[in-house]
């Protein structure tokens, strides 16, 4: 009997609110979440595991405020809401 399913993605805004995603987005599906055209970063969490993002590439130019939860969890600066792209 299968597990609870995993995530594909999960989208993290900053107010801290989180959605997950069961299928795999669409580029269209992460325009929408980051609001603008998408930017991958590669990070590392805090096990020190790969993880890849997808972020709104002119978050800063459109002054969209800094992504707490995402500091938080990664230790960089990403401006506006951003997507956790699980493989």
């Amino acid at each position: 009997m299968p597990g609870n399913p995993k995530p594909k993605a999960t989208i993290v805004r900053i107010d801290g609110s989180q959605e997950d995603l069961y299928q795999k987005p669409t580029l269209a599906d992460l325009q929408r979440a980051v609001g603008g055209f998408v930017e991958y970063v590669g990070t590392t969490d805090i096990m020190g595991n790969q993880v890849k993002l997808a972020v709104d590439e002119d978050g800063n130019p459109k002054q969209k405020p800094v992504n707490k939860p995402i500091g938080e969890l990664f230790g960089i600066l990403i401006t506006g809401n951003a997507v956790i792209l699980y493989e």
